[in-house]
This record gives structure tokens, sequence and C-alpha cells, in this order.
């Protein structure tokens, strides 16, 4: 339920302050690249801060509302029984294990691409955490029935991470 809660006041925060928690606290590639400013006088980037590997999995697109709905409602309909079968203190190890995890993996990617000349841009969302999830209950309970919403389908706990898994490598 924080977890819910910290991305949900994120979220309202972000409709309050504009871009600056993105700039501020968005993923941002290594290395030097020019940041530029936006229409208000702010930096478009601060380029990459340590926090930001923490902090970015608390951020989400403003127009992307439906993201954030599917991010919490993995997190709610898997992340509960995950907690109980590891404990809170465990469970939120792994969520921020997860959350880092992506982090570094995304900062290679970007950092790879800005440096072989592409643009800098900031990654935002929990996915990342989210699917550390999945993977948690795919192997925990891996038989358990689950229902896709769309389009309404049921399938096995493992089957699901699968199909999920080889959707957002693709």
């Amino acid at each position: 339920k924080a977890l819910l809660w910290a991305v949900a006041i994120s979220f309202l925060l972000q409709m309050v302050v504009g871009d600056f928690l993105i700039v501020h606290f968005g993923l941002w590639p290594l290395g030097d690249f020019p940041a530029g400013t936006g229409a208000d006088g702010l930096p478009l980037s601060v380029g990459f801060q340590p926090w930001q590997l923490v902090t970015y999995g608390f951020l989400h697109d403003p127009d992307g509302v439906m993201h954030l709905f599917f991010n919490g409602l993995a997190l709610y309909q898997f992340g509960p029984r995950v907690e109980y079968s590891l404990g809170t203190r465990r469970f939120t190890t792994y969520y921020f294990t997860c959350l880092v995890g992506a982090g570094l993996c995304q900062l290679a990617v970007t950092s790879a691409i800005v440096g072989s000349g592409g643009q800098a841009f900031p990654t935002i969302g929990a996915s990342g955490a989210i699917f550390g999830i999945l993977l948690a209950y795919g192997m925990m309970f891996p038989h358990d029935r689950v229902m896709l919403l769309i389009p309404p389908i049921p399938m096995s706990a493992r089957t699901l991470v699968i199909v999920f898994g080889v959707i957002e490598l693709v």
C-alpha cells in the first residue's frame, strides 16, 4: 500500500509542479550531452545523479495515465501475495533491488545511445520493479490461474510472466 501511495502522491505532485520532477529525478544517461533549456527557462536535464536510480520509479508521464494505472494494478494484484510470502522487509528490499537493477540496465542502454550520437532522454516509471514482482509471483505461484484484462484470457501465472516478458522485449 505504501508503494502505491508513494507513486500516486508523486504523480499528483508532478501534475502541480510540471516537468521539474522529471528534470531532476528522472533517470538520465551518463555522459556529457547538451541539455538546453525548456520554455520555462529550466534546464532540460541535470544529467545523471545517483539518486535517480530510485526516484525515476516513482515518476510517470502525466499524459500516460494508462501506464500508471497498469503499473498500479499489477502492484495491487500481485504485490500483496509476494509480500505476504517474503515478509514486508524482504519484499521492500526485493522491490528496490528490481527498481535499481532495471535502472542500471536502462542507464547502460540510454548511455550507449547517447554515446553513439542519439538524443538524451529521461527514463521514468516503475515498470522494471513491476516486472520483478511479476517474475517473483510467476516463480512462487506458477500454477495459479490469472485472468488477463485485455483480452480476457485465463492462463497460469507462469505463462503470464513469459508472455509479458516477451512483449516487453519485443
